[in-house]
């Protein structure tokens, strides 16, 4: 196809970094806008929480020779362990690498680089629809250092609205040396509240996809151009004698996601990227993520999804480098151990045991730190006692006491007790706070600790 495996990589960091926030939390807008246009912003933010519920296909402009590039999220139950694809389309020859998103996974090596970036799947078009969010008035450097000169919001036909943007950087340089500047012209076309396409046209076709970006939001479509990426992935990644393989891991994987939910689930990440566990309990159907070092404080938490990690393993795995050759994936069954060997430099073994669940995973890809987990089928007592009993503020708490250093931008927020609950202050004065209302002094305190956290 002639699209180097570096530049798929490139393409598909950009997406995780676009979407992996697409499905947390959303954070509070601005009470008041003057230049968002009403319909045009609440399209935006329903488009965004439509996209993280059903899925969505989103269809860019066509590139250089052709070249065509879909995304597809789709969170319903797939035939493989992951919900997310790539697909790359020139003269008829189709590729399509696999990864997973999870709403709230601190053990995700697909989501852990983007924790502070407020996104959505439409969230490269935030600054023409709501400039104000992020920064931007008229006439006014911006944080960024962007000054927006023209914007303009009209309504050229029934179902659509466009707008032009003008403006430019007073710190960033173009390619030829110059001040990065822009002149953009967008129309948005809505259909029952969701934005269904983007058209632009702008001088700054170096930086932007120029053209006609198209979203799909019917989960029978998403189902269907996810099932076609899935063989495009196949066919694209590994070759034909190896298929049996595949699907005999493809069912390892799905086999193990099944006796998790019925039989409880212990991961262990003992890699140095992404320490950490995550546990399941079946009979209370309730869960806890930790992700940290031992003996440092906690540098994720969440309390849903642990079988999660078995989806992000196989995608981490099989889902992005390539497999050519008829070596290039092995099983001995001595051991229940598959070796999988890419055409880029990713190394990995998978272990099986005797009733075909995954036990292990480790793999290395593009020379960069291991991806080292292990998994037993039932929730480790002892972790659980520690982790898992904590009552719905408990568990809010320790998700704002961990999330703090991302929400106020500093790496060592200062807690503090107040008349109401707690406050945090990061290294610029800005602060938040979490009323601890329902529960004890000490209790708070305890928390804090176990998360190796100091409350003043």
């Amino acid at each position: 196809m002639g699209v180097s495996v570096k530049s798929l990589i490139k393409k598909l960091s950009a997406t995780v970094v676009a979407l992996s926030l697409l499905l947390g939390a959303v954070s509070a807008q601005a009470a008041e806008q003057t230049l968002a246009d009403a319909e045009l912003k609440a399209a935006y933010v329903q488009s965004n929480i439509q996209a993280a519920k059903t899925g969505f296909v989103a269809t860019l402009p066509a590139q250089i020779l052709g070249l065509q590039s879909k995304t597809i999220y789709s969170p319903g139950a797939n035939n493989v362990p992951a919900n997310l694809a790539i697909t790359l389309s020139m003269f008829s020859v189709n590729s399509a690498s696999l990864m997973n998103l999870s709403q709230a996974n601190p053990l995700s090596p697909f989501g852990s680089s983007s924790k502070i970036m407020s996104s959505g799947m439409l969230d490269n078009w935030q600054q023409y629809i709501d400039p104000q969010a992020v920064g931007q008035e008229i006439g006014q450097v911006s944080p960024e250092g962007f000054v927006l000169e023209e914007y303009v919001v009209t309504r050229p036909a029934a179902g659509q609205i466009a707008v032009r943007y003008v403006g430019h950087s007073e710190t960033e340089i173009d390619e030829e040396g110059n001040l990065y500047a822009e002149q953009s012209n967008l129309i948005f076309t809505l259909e029952a509240g969701l934005i269904t396409s983007v058209e632009l046209s702008s001088n700054a076709e170096d930086y932007l996809d120029v053209g006609l970006t198209t979203y799909e939001y019917a989960v029978p479509e998403i189902e269907h151009e996810f099932d076609k990426a899935v063989n495009y992935w196949k066919a694209s990644h590994f070759d034909v004698t190896m298929l049996g393989n595949v699907d005999r891991l493809i069912k390892a994987f799905k086999t193990s996601q099944t006796a998790a939910l019925k039989s409880g689930l212990t991961v262990k990440s003992t890699g140095k990227a992404l320490p950490g566990f995550a546990l399941y309990e079946p009979k209370l159907k309730k869960s806890a993520l930790v992700q940290g070092a031992s003996g440092k404080p906690v540098n994720g938490i969440s309390f849903d999804g642990a079988t999660t990690p078995l989806a992000d393993a196989f995608a981490v795995v099989l889902g992005l480098d390539m497999f050519p050759g008829s070596n290039a994936i092995k099983f001995t069954s001595k051991t229940n151990t598959y070796t999988l060997t890419g055409a880029n430099g990713q190394a990995s073994t998978i272990k099986v045991n005797s009733l075909g669940r995954v036990t292990s995973v480790s793999s290395v890809f593009f020379g960069g730190p291991s991806v080292d987990y292990t998994f037993t089928y039932a929730a480790d007592k002892t972790l659980w006692a520690k982790w898992g009993n904590f009552g719905p503020t408990s568990q809010r708490l320790a998700q704002w006491i961990v999330g703090a250093k991302d929400e106020l931008q500093t790496p060592k927020p200062v807690f503090t007790k107040t008349s109401t609950g707690v406050k945090a202050t990061g290294s610029k004065g800005k602060s938040i706070s979490f009323k601890t209302s329902g529960m004890k002094a000490t209790a708070v305190a305890a928390l804090f600790k176990q998360l190796g956290y100091v409350l003043k």
